[in-house]
Parts: C-alpha cells; structure tokens; sequence
C-alpha cells in the first residue's frame, strides 16, 4: 500500500520535475501550438498545382541516406561551372560562386529592408532546384533547428565530424574582435563588432573541411575592407583557401533558443515581426558560426548558410501561418538597406533581382511558399 501511494505522488509530481528541469518546457508547448495552427491553416489553404507540398525537415530529422544525398549535390553544384561573366567577377569558378555573387551583389538591398524575407525565400529555393535540376537531389532543402540546441550548439547534428555533416568549429587560432563592415552604403561606417569566439581557422572536419579539398573561391567581403583592393571591393577576385569558423556559444545561448523563438512568433505586426527576426535570430544565427558565414556579402560560401535561412523561411512561415490572410502578404520596410539612401516603402510590387539565377521577381511572387510554383511546409 505504501509502495503504491509512492507511485501515486511521484507521478502526481512529474510534471512540475519536468517544467524545473527544462527551463523551455512552456515554450516548447507553445511552439507545438504555433506548429500545428500553421499547418493546419496552410493545408487548408492549398489548391492548385500545389495540393501536395513536399516537406522541408530538420537536417537531424532526415535519414542517413538523405543526409548523404543532400550534400552529395552541394558537392557536384562546386563541380559545376560558373554562369559568371569572368570579367566581372574573375574569381568564380562553379556554381557555388554564382549563388554567392548573386548574394553579395545584392547585399546592400536585401539586408535591413523589405527584401530579406522575400528575396531570401526566392534563392534557397532556387539553391534547392539546382541541386535538383543539376545534381540530381531529390530531397527538400532541411534547415538548422538551432532552438533544439541553443544551449551547446556542438551537439547538433549540423556541425558533426563525420562526412554526412558540415563540420565542426575551425581551429584554434588566437584573434581579437572582428568589425564586420558594409561596403557601397552612401554612409560609411556601419558596422558589427563580434567579439573573438574559439576558433578562427580551418574547419578540419565534416564534408566540406579541408582534408575534402573544398574551397572557397569569393570573399570575404565586409571582414575585409581594409585589406581589398580597389579592383576587389567586392571580393570578385579568385582567393582560394578553406572554410572557416569562429563559434561563439553565448551568442546561440542568449538568443537562439526556444524562449526566444516563441517571443519572435508571438509577435502581432510584421512591423514588428520583421526587425525582431532580422536584427534578433537572424543576425545572432550569423554571429554564431562566425567567419565566413558572419560577413554581411559572402556569407553563402559557408554550406551551413543554406540551412541557416531555411530556418529563417521556416520562422516566417509559420508566422504567417497562424493568421493567413492578414499575414501572407504583409511587408515591412524599405528598398534599400538601413533605407540608405532614403527610399520608398516596399510593397508587393517591388522587383527582387536574382542575377544569372533567374529573372526578377516581385516581392508579392514571393509572398507564400505554396503559390507561384513554391509548394512546401515546414515539419
């Protein structure tokens, strides 16, 4: 009798153990609650050509073999040649480099404006069809669940050793603060320092460290402009040399974890939602990895920063998926970076340009990742 009365008050007790010794318990409930209000609004919503979204999963959710596949078609996008006029960028090599050209070419709109949830929507989709159209994938862009391990990011699957990840930090290298500067802006001087992190150099490990050969052809831009030459401000030059990391814990700690999530999505306005996702998760996911992935231009050279803004595009969905018809066409901000130099509001009419990846595109193209030939969720 008295070993059964026990079980009665253990279990009675559980579920306050449970909430003190997860710290993101309510959050986590909350994020549930987010999750299944966007996908039942967006399954109801779907018509068209786009009754049967394919699935976008965490990079830990996918299968071995997935894991393998995908970044077997990051591998071939190096081996395949570039799109780029050689005299203007003649640092580009393959397919890698167009995407990251394209990205630095546009840097100075799409970031702190209207375009950055839309236009980065539109490139890792096409990021996904050319790993589909040219390497053969057959999978969905996964993203990186950086919620899941706010608190010791070395344990997520993304940045494992083994050769079905995308590496570990870079080594050691001793190093101060880096000042992360933008180039082109009518006023000079805007800027991010990151303090130093624990590593700094090569990353050694995973599919794209250095004992694989892969290389970095572009870059950096806005970690350099000190040290670019005048014919290479925008790093167009060819500079090979490994990827590079620099992790910062704290920063993943204090603002990519579920808390933090839960407040992002709980916002009512995208005038709201919009700079706190941009200048809040987005920025601090980029100041993590450090490096490579934390210049403002050339960012896209490291692998991970693919997965990085599919997060992102998964945040923004599910925002817009708790109230579809106030949200899915809700736009934020103006044309031109930091509004430098001063421009209109943008609207869904407002041209995203995509370079030697594809035609223009309207920010309204944009608006839904089940219209306009878009047709995907987020599990």
């Amino acid at each position: 009798m008295l070993f059964f009365t026990g079980l009665i008050v253990v279990a009675a007790a559980s579920p306050l153990l449970e909430q003190r010794s997860d710290p993101y318990a309510s959050a986590k409930a909350a994020l549930r609650q987010y999750q299944s209000t966007y996908e039942k609004n967006t399954l109801k919503s779907l018509s068209g050509s786009c009754k049967y979204p394919t699935v976008r999963k965490a990079w830990g959710n996918l299968a071995a073999s997935e894991k393998k596949d995908y970044i077997k078609a990051v591998k071939c996008l190096a081996k395949t040649p570039t799109k780029l006029s050689l005299s203007k960028v003649p640092g580009a090599r393959n397919q890698i480099d167009d995407f990251a050209w394209t990205h630095i070419e546009n840097t100075d709109i799409i970031h702190v404006s209207a375009f950055l949830l839309p236009w980065h929507r539109h490139y890792i989709w096409l990021y996904e069809q050319t790993l589909r159209n040219d390497c053969g994938y057959k999978g969905s862009l996964p993203y990186w669940k950086w919620e899941h391990f706010a608190d010791d990011q070395k344990v997520s699957p993304v940045f494992q050793a083994g050769d079905d990840s995308f590496g570990t930090n870079g080594v050691y290298v001793p190093h101060g603060a880096v000042t992360n500067t933008y180039v082109g802006l009518p006023a000079p001087g805007i800027s991010s320092v990151r303090p130093p992190g624990n590593g700094g150099g090569c990353v050694t490990n995973g599919a794209f460290g250095n004992q694989t050969g892969w290389t970095l052809n572009l870059g950096p831009v806005s970690l350099n402009t000190t040290k670019n030459a005048a014919n290479n401000t925008y790093g167009q030059q060819f500079n090979p040399r490994c990827l590079n990391r620099d992790f910062l814990q704290e920063i993943s700690s204090e603002n990519l974890n579920y808390t933090a999530l839960v407040s992002l999505l709980s916002s009512p306005e995208m005038s709201i939602f919009h700079p706190q996702l941009e200048l809040g998760v987005h920025r601090a996911a980029h100041t993590y990895i450090g490096t490579e992935a934390f210049d403002f231009f050339s960012s896209p050279l490291d692998p991970v920063f693919f997965l990085l803004h599919s997060q992102i595009d998964r945040i923004w969905a599910i925002w817009q998926g708790q109230d579809l018809a106030t949200r899915q066409n809700a736009v934020d901000g103006t044309l031109t970076a930091f509004n430098l130099p001063p421009s209109a509001n943008g609207t869904l009419q407002s041209v995203m340009h995509f370079g030697v990846l594809d035609s223009d595109k309207t920010i309204g193209f944009a608006a839904s990742p089940t219209k306009n030939g878009y047709c995907y969720i987020y599990q």
